[in-house]
């Protein structure tokens, strides 16, 4: 299990104990955090899991993948350096103490 915090769309920060292994995006869409959405269920086809990545954090995260780079310039808010979708983010030992912020709009 992994510590991760998810900061929402209304800016209420949710805190989860997340199995390793298991998605951002999946373990926001099944808590229900407010920002995250996850429509393609995390098939890396839609960005509405776009999230922005704490920059304290970012070293522990695997680098982006030219898919994911792709997907990335189809955000609706704003891309980031910390930009990353949430589908493509695995949570581990290696992560635990995540934080991400939910972007101000998926759509």
């Amino acid at each position: 299990m992994s510590r991760l915090t998810i900061v929402s769309v209304d800016g209420a920060a949710v805190d989860l104990d997340v199995a390793d292994g298991m998605s951002v995006m999946k373990a926001a869409v099944n808590n229900r955090v407010r920002g995250i959405v996850g429509e393609c269920g995390g098939g890396m086809q839609c960005s509405t899991c776009h999230v922005y990545v704490d920059e304290a954090n970012t070293i522990a995260l695997p680098p982006i993948s030219e898919d994911e780079e792709e997907m990335l310039e189809a955000t609706a808010a704003p891309r980031t350096a910390h930009s990353r979708l949430s589908c493509q983010l695995r949570c581990s030992a290696a992560t635990d103490g995540l934080l991400v912020h939910a972007p101000a709009t998926q759509f």
